[in-house]
Parts: C-alpha cells; structure tokens; sequence
C-alpha cells in the first residue's frame, strides 16, 4: 500500500498544534534516541490511544503483506534420500504436533550407520500413544523396510484403525519380519482383526504371538482363515482370548490346508463345547503333519466325543508335545489317554496336571508312560501329590531309564487317621468343666472324685447311684454329658466305676486331697450377771 492512499497523513508538528490546549502538554522525545525513520511519542491518555506508539515517516511504503501458504510452497523441501532417519522421524513428528522421543531417534541413528545389519525394534513397554507408534511405523516404511527382523510392540495396550493400516503396509513392504509380537494390544473391534488379518496373509511371518489381545470369536475365525493363505508360518500364540466355537472350527480348517505349522497354543479360551468346537478340531489335527507341539489348557475341556476324538489326535497326528493342564478330565477321559499312551510311536511330552483323575488312573498313566520307550517326559501337576505305589513306579522308571522324567510334587506317605477316643474326650469335658468356676471354692478336681471310686467296694453302679454320687461330689455337669459319659462306661446296664477311674487317672494321674484338720470346739464364756 502507499503513502497516497492514506486517507489522513500525520506530521509532527499538526500534533503538537492540536494538544496546546490541553492541560497536560505533548512531551517530545528527541528523535535522536531513535533511527531517523521512527519517531516516538506520547499522547493524552484521554484520545483512547496507546501512550506509546510507532508512527512512520511519510517517505516510507508499508510493504505488501505475505502470504503465509504461498511462502510454504516456495520454500525447496530436502528430498527423503538426503535426509538422514532421525530427521524424518523428527519431521513426521512435528507435522502431527508429536514429541520426538530421543529413544527413537538414536534407534534411527544405529540403524543409519549399520547399513548392513538386520534390524530388531523392540518397543516393548515404551508408552507411547497410537499416534506416536503410528509415526515410528511409517518412518520405518520409508527407511529400511527391507531390513526388519523382528517387530514387538508389545504390552502397549494399544491398536486402532490408522495405526492397523501402518502396521499392514510395513508387513507388506517389510518380507523379511519373521517375528512379530502384539501381546497385550486391543485386537477386540472386528474392523482391526480384519485388516491385520489380511496383512498377515500375505507376509513373511514365521512366529506370530497374539496373546492376552481380547480378540473375539469372529476375530479368531478371520486370523486363522487368512493364516490358511500364508507358506511361511510356523508359531501361533493367540493365549488367553476370547476364542470360542467359530475359532475352534477355522483352527482345524487351519491345520487341515497347513503343512508349516509347528506350534499352536490355544490356552486359556473357550473351546469346550463338544460337538461345535473341539471335536471338529481334533479330527482335523489327525490329518496335519507338520505340528509338533499343542497347548490346549485351561479349556475346560471333557466328555465322551472329546475322548474318543483325542485318542485319534493322539494317535493319528505326529504331535511330540501335548498340554492338556487344568481342564476337566476324569477318569473317563484318563482310559483314552491310556490307550492313547500305549500305541503312541512319537508322543514325547505330556502334561496332564490339574485335573481330576483319581490316583489308580494317575498310576496307570504313570505305568503306561514308563513301558513306552518313546515318551520321555511326563507332568501330573506341579503341585500333585501321588500315592506310594505310584512314586515307588516313577522312581523305578527313572533309574532304569534316566532320559525319563516324571514330574509331581510328592508322595502322599501312609498316616491313617487317629482314632477317636470318646470315652476320653468325656472325661477331658468333665474335667474342664469342675475347674470352670471362677471361686476356689467351688473348682472340684475329678481326680478326686475318681479316687472315691477307685475305692468302692463293688465297682459297678447302677445308674441313679452314680448320679447321686456326682451331685454329693458337687460337680456341676450337663446332663447330656452325664448321660454320655455313664454310656461310654456301660457293663449291664450299669457304669463301671472302675474302669473309669482307670482311664483317667491313667491320663492324669491324681493325688489324693489333704485331710483338713477337725476344728475344735469353743467354750463358751459365763455370761456375768
């Protein structure tokens, strides 16, 4: 804009003639403190003016305003390919109005100057937001995805939408990750099953750990319908989730179309149902070649389709590692493992603990497992007591074969019972209760009150005699104890007086009382008339 356009020009001295007349006149400031072009002054307070204010000279043109998004485009932006990693990292942080994280960067830095390693990122524990991790992905799509071995983002307890995408496209782009763990994330919306589903259909991930994920039933089914399509898996881990029927039954498809398998754990679901779930699973496992080791505990697992149904598992699949800890197999589900156990050619490891099987049926597995020369390791629970034959077996097995290990906490030592002494109880109640009163006065020992019938003449008494005998003693005694006690003491009808006298002074012998000395008796004085 230009000084014409101005609709009123200002000079200095127009100023000063216009504030003569007020009663605080304008103080000039020498323009020397100042550059040539600016002046300074100070104006009433009353005008509604700032007290200080820049005023330009007359000679000088207000520039033309800039555009802001037309100064961004002029500007030359470094290509990727001279920007070192941790400046795109930075850069991809602040266009989100992210903090950079020092950690990463120097991640982004060894990653640099180590062109020819593979890399390892481990962001296990980190803390950081959906966002942040979302960025990190991104950085590592344009840097070296051709470098990533091993991806874990574990215990995060993160994954939405946008941040699933960064993770499908590294997996994409990145064949060479053949560990990737997401433990601990929210994989429960259907939509984020789905897109890491179908990512990992198409990667080169060898061992995969979906654990502790709150993936749902439908989640399950879509994982392992997309695992079907991979050649290169190995591990599934998808622990302590929310499996039921519909992933039971895509597992066993799963295995069926499968042969690079070799571990799959399925701990802590809900794949008990028979007829829906772990039947059609079992049946399906007996055509598989390749998986060797199986965890299926704490499934509540049991019946009678499911026995019959492991028994071929066991039999027909080349599984060398079973877990079937803290299901509910009894003795029913124990004669499949038995048979199971006789014919097995390859089963090595077995762990059953947990359970309820009774301790013939543990000591027939434990025979089983010790005439099969190919089985070499045994578990009936880390915290399972067994009988003595059963440890006299297991030791027996172990020494003649040491590559044998049979696992148990000890052996139950034989220690029946002791038997109850009624009689002897009675007596122990009737003893309490005469020193039970407060005043020594009225405590009664009856020992005492044995003695007396140790000294009888004839020692059994009919019953009325016996009661009266106690209440001469003053003893205070429940009549429903007095009526037991003469009860445990019965000979014809009649209490032996002598055999109770017997069994107590037995247990606590007794001394007699101390004979009081008879007072004597006092004269009496002459009343004096």
């Amino acid at each position: 804009m230009e000084a014409e356009t101005i609709s009123e020009q200002i000079s200095l001295q127009e100023i000063v003639d216009q504030n003569e007349e007020l009663a605080e006149p304008v103080e000039i400031i020498s323009p020397e403190l100042f550059p040539e072009d600016f002046h300074q002054l100070t104006i009433c307070p009353f005008r509604g003016v700032s007290s200080k204010s820049t005023i330009a000279d007359e000679s000088e043109e207000f520039p033309e305003p800039v555009d802001p998004l037309k100064r961004l485009e002029d500007l030359e932006e470094t290509p990727l390919s001279k920007r070192s990693f941790a400046e795109i990292y930075v850069n991809e942080c602040h266009k989100y109005g992210v903090t950079p994280l020092q950690y990463v960067c120097d991640v982004f830095q060894a990653v640099e100057q180590n062109p020819e390693e593979l890399v390892d990122v481990d962001l296990n524990r980190i803390g950081c937001s959906n966002r942040q991790v979302q960025i990190i992905l991104d950085c590592l799509v344009v840097t070296c995805p051709e470098r990533l071995n091993i991806l874990n983002i574990s215990h995060n307890l993160l994954m939405n939408v946008p941040l699933t995408v960064s993770l499908a496209n590294l997996l994409q782009l990145s064949q060479r990750i053949i560990y990737l763990d997401l433990s601990h994330s929210a994989l429960g919306d259907s939509e984020v099953a789905s897109i890491l589903a179908e990512a990992l259909s198409n990667s080169a991930v060898r061992k995969l750990n979906l654990s502790h994920c709150h993936l749902t039933d439908v989640g399950g089914m879509r994982l392992f319908n997309a695992l079907a399509l991979s050649f290169t898996i190995e591990e599934v881990d998808v622990s302590w989730n929310r499996l039921e029927h519909l992933t039971g039954v895509a597992a066993g498809l799963f295995l069926s179309t499968n042969s690079t398998i070799q571990e799959l754990n399925l701990e802590g679901n809900f794949l008990y149902l028979e007829k829906e779930c772990i039947v059609p699973f079992l049946k399906e496992l007996a055509k598989n070649e390749s998986l060797r080791k199986l965890n299926l505990a704490w499934n509540a697992l049991r019946g009678t389709l499911f026995s019959a149904a492991l028994y071929k598992a066991m039999t027909g699949s080349r599984l060398e590692v079973l877990n079937l800890e803290m299901n509910c197999l009894r003795s029913e589900e124990g004669a499949s493992l038995l048979k199971a156990f006789r014919k097995c050619e390859i089963l090595k490891e077995v762990f059953l603990g947990g359970n309820f099987m009774s301790e013939d049926d543990i000591k027939e597995l434990i025979k089983a497992f010790g005439r099969n020369p190919n089985m070499k390791f045994l578990s009936v629970g880390e915290y399972q007591f067994v009988n003595k034959v059963a440890g006299r077996l297991s030791k027996r097995f172990m020494t003649r074969d040491p590559t044998k290990t049979i696992k148990f906490q000890g052996v139950i030592l034989f220690n029946p019972p002791r038997p109850v002494d009624v009689p002897e109880m009675l007596l122990e109640r009737c003893r309490f209760l005469g020193f039970k009163p407060k005043k020594k006065k009225r405590k009664r020992d009856l020992g005492h009150f044995m003695l007396q019938l140790q000294q009888l003449e004839n020692p059994l008494l009919e019953r009325d005699d016996f009661v009266m005998l106690v209440k001469k003693f003053r003893i205070k005694l429940d009549k429903s104890l007095l009526g037991s006690l003469m009860d445990a003491f019965a000979e014809r009808k009649q209490v032996d007086c002598a055999a109770m006298a017997l069994k107590y002074l037995g247990k606590y012998p007794t001394d007699p009382p101390p004979v009081k000395p008879k007072k004597g008796k006092r004269k009496k004085k002459a009343k004096a008339k």
